[in-house]
């Protein structure tokens, strides 16, 4: 007996693409609005409230105070897929007409399976300029839609864990996730990042996103400094760590074990005291990098990064580390 799916298969139109990620997220919208928007605020980049806000006693820009009121912020969203990078001028140039209001914050929301080219960004940024005063940019992925979706969820939240399954399960089907032997995922790593390479190993909490990668790459400071090809990914939890610790998970190595424990007690001396499985990402070796983000601010979650988009012809499958930290020397994101 086949089985039921939440959203439709059978093509990859960008028009299904489009239509089963807005049937997502309305799905998401009616489960919790309090989730839907955290969702689109860290997407977006922008604080989207959702729904009708009270307040009492604040002043005006007269200077009055009135006794309360209450109001609702006004946002508008336009969505264009694509599934390669044909970003046609006249067609952004039309999505912009579309935008020409009142709302307080207008944003032209670029959905495709890889991250935009800067030339990309740079083209349809320029079109904006020219054309949409007051627009803003907001590029985003699938596989980004799909990994926020799940840190934001719960664990009793099974409903729209089913979705975001099922949404998953379509956006692979149809080619709308990067291949994984060409992704980067990037990790903010502060105090630690010395240890992860010492270690080879990154640790996070269990319950934490990620696509499928082949790569790990540490950030701290400004730069990804570390990256390493992913060789195990495992949850485990540490009892009695600092008397006769003993690792929960099993086919570890005597050693991968001992890197485990060393890496639990050293959490714990940076503050993260907890009984808690985390989730230890191994890699066969860290190589060191320097690949500079020079947008303002730090770096809040993970990203990823396609390989073969970054670096282009110079990448190939199964290519060396260590050339891969050296391609990486010297250039920039934002």
């Amino acid at each position: 007996m086949s089985e039921v799916h939440f959203f439709q298969r059978f093509s990859q139109r960008e028009n299904v693409a489009t239509n089963n990620t807005l049937l997502l997220l309305s799905r998401l919208y009616e489960y919790d609005r309090r989730i839907f928007q955290a969702v689109l605020t860290e997407c977006l980049s922008r604080d989207i409230r959702i729904g009708v806000s009270f307040e009492q006693q604040t002043r005006s820009n007269a200077k009055t105070v009135p006794d309360g009121m209450f109001w609702q912020q006004a946002f508008k969203i336009v969505v264009e897929t694509k599934m390669g990078s044909d970003w046609r001028p006249e067609q952004i140039k039309g999505h912009l007409s579309a935008l020409e209001g009142k709302e307080e914050v207008r944003l032209l929301l670029l959905l495709s399976p890889s991250p935009l080219s800067d030339v990309a960004k740079h083209a349809v940024s320029q079109i904006i300029s020219d054309h949409g005063k007051g627009v803003n940019l907001v590029g985003l992925t699938f596989g980004e839609l799909i990994t926020t979706i799940r840190d934001s969820l719960k664990e009793r939240d099974n409903e729209m864990v089913d979705i975001i399954d099922d949404y998953e399960g379509f956006a692979g089907e149809a080619n709308l996730l990067p291949q994984t032997s060409n992704l980067l995922r990037v990790v903010p790593c502060g105090l630690t990042w010395e240890e992860n390479e010492q270690l080879s190993l990154y640790y996070e909490p269990a319950d934490r996103g990620a696509l499928p990668h082949a790569y790990l790459g540490i950030y701290a400071q400004k730069y990804v400094r570390l990256i390493g090809e992913v060789s195990k990914t495992v949850l485990a939890s540490v009892r009695n760590a600092s008397t006769k610790p003993e690792v929960s998970a099993k086919n570890l190595s005597p050693e991968e074990k001992s890197k485990i424990i060393e890496a639990w007690l050293g959490a714990e001396k940076h503050g993260w005291v907890s009984p808690e499985p985390r989730k230890f990402t191994f890699v066969k070796r860290f190589y060191r990098t320097s690949f500079q983000k020079t947008s303002s601010g730090g770096m809040r979650k993970h990203r990823n990064f396609n390989l073969k988009q970054l670096l282009g012809d110079e990448f190939k499958d199964g290519m060396d580390v260590r050339e891969i930290a050296s391609k990486l020397m010297g250039l920039t994101w934002d």
